[in-house]
């Protein structure tokens, strides 16, 4: 899980949100079997798609690579309806998270929402595993309830984290044009378009790797 940021409430939402939210409640209040799903709207997944850079909010695989992405209420839409289409409340996950997250809703006992904190200061990242770091009950939640550490999820992280170390073994034992060629490739790895990415940043600081 890394910090993302948020963009601009897409023009659509701006319209028709009140609209829509309106619609949906008025379709749960009467029990209506097909409800509504507005949040499903082609350009309000584009910016999620552009704000996650199509990884899971929680995990951060690349769903397009596993499956389909599914938009995702960070407050449920089954216990919060009003927020069925609350800018602040979408996100995008892949399915294992969206079903593992369900529809948890806590307000005393949250789970992480890596959009308003900081998942470094709760999460450890180690080799291919992730960690609620010491004291850090919103991290354990997270890593419990999500099954952050499920085994296709590990193997996958370790895939991407063995290549990783071999780069930055590369750049550690070079020096000169060498050195900054893989210093180049390191960098790249490091992108927040990567797979992982929040591991891979842990790793680069760990052996004195310049992150910016």
């Amino acid at each position: 899980m890394r910090k993302i940021e948020r963009s601009s409430k897409p023009a659509t939402l701006v319209k028709n949100s009140d609209l829509w939210t309106e619609n949906y409640l008025n379709a749960v209040k009467g029990a209506k079997k097909d409800l509504p799903t507005p949040w499903k709207h082609p350009e309000i997944r584009s910016a999620l798609e552009g704000d996650t850079f199509k990884k899971c909010a929680y995990c951060e695989v690349l769903i397009s690579d596993c499956a389909y992405a599914h938009i995702e209420h960070i407050e449920p839409k089954s216990k919060v309806p009003s927020k069925v289409v609350e800018w602040e409340n979408l996100t995008l996950a892949c399915p294992r998270c969206n079903q593992n997250k369900s529809d948890y809703y806590e307000p005393q006992e949250p789970l992480l929402n890596p959009y308003a904190d900081e998942p470094n200061e709760h999460l450890e990242f180690l080799a291919g595993g992730v960690y609620a770091r010491p004291g850090s009950l919103p991290g354990r939640r997270t890593v419990l309830h999500l099954d952050l550490q499920r085994a296709d999820l590990l193997w996958s992280r370790m895939t991407v984290f063995e290549s990783f170390k071999r780069l930055l073994r590369l750049w550690e034992e070079a020096d000169g044009e060498d050195r900054q060629l893989a210093a180049l490739e390191v960098g790249r790895m490091l992108h927040p378009t990567n797979e992982f990415s929040a591991f891979l940043v842990a790793e680069a600081r760990r052996v004195n790797f310049p992150v910016t």
